[in-house]
């Protein structure tokens, strides 16, 4: 007798195999194969939508995140890379990548795609903040606090600078400056 899993499975691929293109289709069969450990079978889906809906993030996210998973940082990169190209899709390409190296613990190119970013803009204060998220992802909280001062500097009504810093102090038991 077949589990709920393969029968439901069984059930969409048939559409699923007649109509790849059919987005939100392909997307729910691609989350059932991996929800049913069919993780070489979800990728492949996800590919092919990576390369017919190359804005609509969500897919491309679940691949470069089984890339990452499976230890293909690399591949993971290069999605967020030619991605970042699109235009309005730096910041949040950049963010993505950070997370994969922040998963496979390369601290060098988490904090070089940082500095990237602040080579583009400097006076940028979402930037700013992602640095500080980065180094106080690390434990440099000291590297953080200075990413929200600049920050700060930029725009002094941002109350979000401020209760990050407040965040990290009270992380650190420092009652005194939060």
């Amino acid at each position: 007798m077949e589990n709920a899993g393969e029968v439901i499975y069984n059930l969409m691929l048939p559409y699923a195999k007649a109509h790849p293109d059919d987005y939100n289709e392909a997307n729910v069969f691609a989350r059932v194969c991996l929800a049913f450990d069919r993780t070489e079978e979800a990728m492949a889906v996800f590919r092919h939508l990576s390369e017919v809906y190359p804005r609509k993030l969500d897919s491309i996210y679940f691949l470069a995140q089984l890339y990452a998973k499976q230890g293909e940082t690399q591949k993971a990169i290069e999605i967020y890379d030619r991605l970042g190209k699109e235009p309005d899709l730096g910041f949040r390409m950049a963010t993505l990548k950070a997370q994969t190296y922040l998963q496979s613990g390369d601290t060098t190119a988490l904090i070089n795609e940082g500095r990237k970013l602040l080579a583009e803009a400097p006076k940028n204060v979402e930037y700013n903040n992602f640095m500080s998220d980065v180094f106080d992802a690390i434990g440099m909280t000291d590297s953080a606090i200075y990413y929200l001062d600049r920050a700060a500097e930029i725009d002094p009504e941002d109350g979000n600078v401020y209760m990050r810093k407040a965040r990290i102090y009270y992380n650190q038991g420092d009652s005194s400056k939060y």
